[in-house]
């Protein structure tokens, strides 16, 4: 997971130096608020879930 301003990063360049061909995601998604108001950690099982519903 990764915070950032969609206006000013483009996350698919910013990586290509950083990260190996097989290591870059193939997809990326904006997590809800709500995912994130459960304390420090996100809940795996609440984001296992949630990709599923994006799919």
């Amino acid at each position: 997971m990764v915070e950032y301003d969609q206006q000013t990063v483009d996350l698919d360049e910013w990586v290509k130096d950083k990260l190996a061909r097989f290591q870059q995601p193939v997809r990326w998604l904006t997590l809800p608020p709500e995912l994130k108001n459960g304390g420090i950690k996100i809940s795996r099982q609440a984001l296992k879930e949630w990709v599923q519903r994006q799919q």
